[in-house]
């Protein structure tokens, strides 16, 4: 049986959304798909010529963002 809590569905609808806006703004702005590994490749490869400052930016929301949130 599932229990269905109100307030994580809320929480994973508002953390898919967030997702969804973050992809469509890099499209729009960027050209680019969001791709996580492409990001995390740039990021080891300091390539600071491939817009290495929004993607060290998104790696950074990526990964502190559930922890202040959790």
């Amino acid at each position: 049986m599932v229990v269905w809590i109100p307030s994580e569905i809320i929480c994973a609808a508002v953390g898919g959304a967030l997702i969804a806006i973050s992809a469509t703004l890099n499209l729009l702005v960027y050209g680019k798909i969001t791709g996580l590994s492409g990001i995390f490749n740039s990021l080891m490869k300091y390539d600071v010529k491939g817009g290495f400052f929004w993607k060290y930016c998104f790696f950074v929301g990526l990964i502190t963002l559930p922890t202040i949130f959790g």
